[in-house]
């Protein structure tokens, strides 16, 4: 027993332990923040961001950042606050160049100094650890999204700072914590009524120029730069007294290729992002008011002057931080910059110009101006969705936004704490400067942070995603090399292959429009090479479908056979010295043959003129009507078909057919389609008309006249004498199918009485009714309606509507002049 009960003791006893150390316990609290702290332009390993000089040194670059690294290790241990740009295995990237410093990574962390101070003060009073991470804006987006995706080594930030462009990416992806407590101390909403950032601080950016030169003295002529718009500023640095250095605009690899551009756009008008009804935004950079001032700049940023070019505007491929160390130097006339560049640039003109000149003396030199449209930004701090300690994150970021030491190093590190009194302004200057020209800095600071003048980026999900891409940022950086080789249409196309890549990101219309071409791309030779392959694995099938149709014809031909031989008993001359035998044999020979051989041709199935199509039609009614032959005997002629008619109806064979008169008219280049059809049927109906007016019951009374005729989409074939039979027109009229037209006109062989039907009749109607739009006839005279139209849509659409003039014919014996007028 008495085991077990010391055991039980034991474990009491390291329980209370652990109880009691609980209140102590060590948390780490991890924080991501941009650097706040600018190294000035000279700073050196081993000196400060101020004048003195620096001190002597031994070693190689790295070996020296490595002892100094030590050196703030060692020092750091003795607080709560750990530098992870220090630790390894990230301390070995402190060696390496910044792209957007432009000095080595160690030498802007470890100007950190007031930051690292700030947060060891919140670490000991909240007794909790810092685990703090200094990140540049050209990383911290990628970073921080690989980071929550786990695609890197780093600790997810319970406070991180944030771009206000960025803000509404994370919001809609759920990644950021809002505050719930009913006490919000100044966190903003982001759109769904949560408050999940808090202003930071704010940013303005204006045009920072010379007034003279370094070196000019202070009596000499200054320079005054007018920024109502662009034209007055490139015409302030043409008028510049004795020329001197041009307008800057740095154009490496960094996200002020988009912050410089964008107030370009503004400036001429444009949106830059407008909104399109519910279908989002989308980037505009090629519409005549968002392109107009980069084209102007394009055109203006060289001019020649006694011969010789001078350029107003340069574009060096270098980073703006790059770029200002050339500006302190005088280099450069004008630079586009953050405010808190002023602080930055009068520290280094104290260091190399002031000379034991009065402080004020700096402002003889400094200009600053408000661009035309300027940009407006800023940055917020925000707590991650996932924190472990969200309470004391909320903490931390309320106490960096409110601290008066901490927003007092702000100020005078030229940032503009946006929870400070004032905004900070009042500390820029880094000392108390109560000079008129220090006041109206803070009145342009103050102007350009005016919503009414300032712009801003609308807070779209996808602009940090996007807009501020490698993608975005590559493309547009092209656009600013074709502003600086001064070709205006080259700049077009470069902000074209822009803008058409964002709208594909971010614009929904744009996005499904490419995607389509994308997929019709890949789909249409593929969709070509099926149908291809299909017609290969079909050809003889459509070659068997064209046949079809050919022996449809020819069985139109066929049909026409015995209508012809009808014609020949009832016409005996036809065939002269032929007895009813030879003559029957003889005429279905003939017209087997023919209608075999013009089914055949191919030119017999192609689109035709149809004048062409009416006038085969009447030759081929009187061969097998008349006189056999007689179509032969035409294409051997090479004659006009109205020419030909006219000379043979003067020839003996004629017959009673020289009395006959024909008036045919039809517009000039109409054409139809299936011609071959098309003449069968009318062969059919012209023969009906022959046997009427030749037959020997026709009264002497009535003209041998047949009228052919085309008004819109309709042909007319009348010829005077008694109506069809009312069965005849009612199985014509009113048959809805062929089943039905064939039930009519049994019902009509079976019992007589309404009308007898002719084989070319009955031919004519089935033709007509599958082939065009139908066959129409009158009830009280023998008129026949032929509609042209094909019965498919696509017939319907191909068919030309528009009458060209029309031609008009009149062939009869009696006639001296048988031609009205020709085609």
């Amino acid at each position: 027993m008495r085991v077990p009960l010391l055991l039980v003791f034991a474990l009491l006893f390291l329980y209370c332990a652990h109880a009691t150390d609980r209140p102590g316990q060590s948390k780490a609290l991890v924080v991501w923040l941009i650097p706040s702290e600018p190294a000035t332009p000279d700073a050196g390993i081993g000196g400060t961001a101020d004048c003195e000089n620096e001190p002597s040194q031994s070693g190689t670059l790295p070996q020296r950042i490595q002892e100094e690294i030590e050196q703030f290790n060692a020092q750091m241990a003795q607080t709560r606050v750990t530098v992870v740009n220090t630790q390894d295995p990230f301390k070995a990237q402190l060696v390496d160049w910044s792209p957007e410093m432009a000095v080595p990574n160690w030498v802007w962390v470890r100007s950190q100094r007031a930051t690292v101070k700030a947060l060891t003060e919140f670490a000991n009073a909240h007794n909790i650890d810092i685990r703090v991470r200094f990140i540049t804006w050209d990383r911290a987006l990628s970073d921080l999204i690989a980071t929550w995706e786990g695609q890197n080594g780093y600790e997810a930030p319970d406070v991180v700072q944030i771009g206000s462009t960025w803000a509404g990416y994370f919001e809609d992806r759920n990644l950021l914590l809002s505050k719930t407590d009913g006490n919000r101390q100044g966190w903003q909403n982001l759109g769904r009524g949560r408050a999940s950032v808090l202003p930071y601080v704010n940013d303005a950016h204006l045009i920072f120029y010379w007034k003279r030169l370094p070196g000019a003295s202070t009596s000499s002529p200054a320079f005054e730069m007018n920024s109502d718009s662009w034209t007055t500023i490139v015409d302030s640095l043409r008028r510049a007294q004795g020329g001197g250095p041009p307008f800057v605009f740095p154009i490496g690899l960094t996200l002020n290729l988009l912050h410089d551009y964008a107030p370009l756009v503004w400036a001429g008008g444009g949106t830059l992002l407008p909104q399109h009804f519910a279908l989002g935004s989308r980037l505009d950079l090629t519409s005549p008011a968002a392109l107009s001032v980069p084209k102007y700049l394009t055109e203006n940023s060289v001019v020649v002057e006694m011969g010789r070019p001078r350029r107003l505007i340069a574009f060096p491929e270098a980073s703006h931080e790059e770029a200002t160390r050339s500006f302190v130097r005088g280099l450069y006339r004008a630079s586009l910059e953050p405010a808190n560049f002023i602080g930055r640039w009068r520290r280094d003109f104290n260091c190399r110009y002031l000379a034991g000149r009065p402080p004020e003396t700096f402002w003889k030199y400094a200009g600053i101006a408000v661009p035309p449209t300027p940009f407006r930004g800023g940055s917020y701090l925000a707590v991650w969705a996932h924190t472990a300690f969200s309470s004391a994150a909320f903490d931390l970021a309320e106490f960096l936004t409110t601290d008066d030491t901490y927003t007092h190093m702000l100020g005078v590190s030229g940032y503009l704490p946006a929870r400070r009194p004032g905004g900070g302004v009042d500390l820029f200057l880094g000392n108390p400067d109560s000079s008129e020209e220090a006041r109206d800095f803070a009145v342009l600071v103050q102007q350009a942070l005016d919503p009414k003048v300032g712009r801003s980026y609308p807070p779209i999900p996808e602009f940090s995603r996007v807009l501020e891409s490698r993608e975005v940022l590559e493309r547009l950086q092209i656009a600013w090399r074709r502003m600086s080789e001064g070709d205006p249409e080259a700049l077009r196309a470069a902000v074209g292959e822009v803008e058409a890549y964002t709208n594909r990101q971010i614009y929904k219309p744009t996005r499904y429009y490419d995607s389509f071409l994308d997929i019709s791309s890949v789909a249409a030779p593929i969709l070509a090479v099926l149908l291809l392959l299909l017609y290969l694995m079909n050809r003889r099938r459509i070659s068997a479908l064209k046949q079809v149709a050919r022996v449809r014809g020819f069985s139109a031909a066929g049909a026409l056979l015995f209508e012809t031989v009808h014609g020949v008993f009832r016409n005996p001359s036809a065939s002269a010295g032929a007895g009813p035998r030879e003559a029957t044999k003889q005429a279905m020979i003939v017209a087997a043959l023919q209608g075999w051989r013009r089914g055949r041709e191919e030119a017999n199935w192609k689109t035709a003129l149809l004048g062409d199509v009416i006038w085969r039609s009447i030759v081929l009614a009187f061969d097998s009507s008349i006189c056999l032959g007689i179509f032969k005997e035409w294409e051997a002629s090479n004659k006009k078909p109205w020419e030909f008619l006219q000379s043979w109806l003067s020839d003996p064979r004629a017959g009673s057919a020289r009395a006959l008169t024909i008036e045919l008219t039809y517009p000039r280049g109409r054409r139809t389609q299936m011609p071959f059809m098309l003449e069968q049927a009318l062969v059919c109906l012209l023969q009906n008309s022959l046997k009427i007016i030749l037959g020997p019951d026709f009264s002497e009374d009535l003209p041998k006249l047949i009228s052919i005729s085309v008004k819109d989409d309709t042909l007319l074939i009348w010829n005077p004498g008694p109506p069809l039979g009312l069965g005849l027109c009612e199985a014509i009229n009113k048959s809805e199918s062929p089943e039905e037209f064939e039930q009519r006109i049994a019902e009509l062989l079976t019992h007589p009485g309404g009308g007898t039907p002719g084989f070319g009749l009955v031919e004519s109607y089935c033709v007509l009714s599958q082939c065009f739009s139908g066959l129409r006839v009158k009830y009280d005279e023998p008129r026949f309606e032929v509609g042209l139209r094909s019965p498919t849509w696509l017939g319907r659409v191909w068919m030309e509507p528009a009458d060209r003039g029309n031609v008009t014919f009149h062939i009869g014996v009696k006639e001296s002049n048988s031609e009205a007028s020709s085609q």
